[in-house]
């Protein structure tokens, strides 16, 4: 992706960091640094049990990455968190965030398709990667049929 291109040192720069992609006012691709404060488990409202689930799903491809790619395998998991607001969304992701291997964190929201797709890019750039897609019901409204 071109728009990436011109961001190639930057975005190696962010690796095992967080970095949210965004636009700036001219609409060009911005990659920006930030830091997630960090969750404890007891924080998190989730069952144990759940919370374990939850974890071993975002967290294993990670942990293995090693014997996946020794076995020729590309393992990637979706979790999509859905709920009204308040009820520990973004709580829940700023902990696996914080909580598990070290990777790369990026953070989407609000987003367009295109840059979804800029958002994609950068966590493939950087995998291993969690990409984080704030109210992905934004992105999806951009391609609906008007009434």
């Amino acid at each position: 992706m071109a728009e990436l291109d011109s961001h190639r040192a930057g975005v190696a720069s962010h690796r095992d960091g967080v970095v949210v992609v965004g636009l700036d006012a001219q609409g060009a691709t911005t990659l920006t640094a930030t830091e997630l404060a960090p969750v404890r488990p007891d924080e998190v409202v989730l069952a144990a049990p759940v919370l374990e689930a939850t974890e071993r799903l975002a967290h294993e491809p990670t942990r293995r990455a090693e014997a996946f790619a020794d076995a020729g395998l590309r393992l990637a998991r979706t979790v999509l968190l859905h709920g009204a607001p308040g009820t520990g969304k973004s709580l829940l992701v700023r902990y696996l965030c914080s909580s598990g291997p070290t990777r790369t964190t990026v953070i989407a929201g609000g987003l367009d398709a295109h840059l979804l797709g800029q958002a994609m890019e950068v966590a493939l750039r950087l995998a291993p990667s969690i990409l984080v897609i704030e109210d992905v019901d934004e992105a999806a409204r951009d391609r609906q049929i008007p009434d």
